[in-house]
């Protein structure tokens, strides 16, 4: 129910694959608010796995339901300003799978 124990918290889904946006889906599935963070071009890898025709792949829109989407390239320093800030906005909590490097600078909760 979109008014189960996670109702309320802002959460910023940096995760790619399956383990973080799966953990990510399910509290946005009992109300949590997330933010899924994508990279340029072709986004999440999950928008062109399992492709069976043209269109998006059920896996994504399984992954992706129950959240907000936004783009940024998190190599450039303004994007990663911008997380920081979605961040500062969230209820101080990310989900990612493996944290990547070039971020560790980022706030996060692994």
């Amino acid at each position: 129910p979109p008014d189960g124990p996670p109702a309320g918290l802002r959460l910023l889904d940096l995760g790619q694959g399956t383990a973080g946006p799966f953990a990510a889906r399910t509290l946005a599935n009992f109300g949590a608010g997330v933010t899924k963070i994508e990279p340029p071009g072709a986004g999440d890898a999950l928008r062109q796995w399992r492709l069976l025709k043209v269109g998006t792949p059920v896996w994504w829109r399984v992954q992706a339901r129950s959240k907000r989407s936004v783009v940024l390239d998190l190599k450039q320093a303004a994007a990663q300003d911008a997380v920081r800030r979605l961040a500062d906005e969230r209820d101080s909590r990310t989900i990612s799978g493996e944290w990547p490097p070039h971020l560790a600078h980022l706030p996060h909760h692994p």
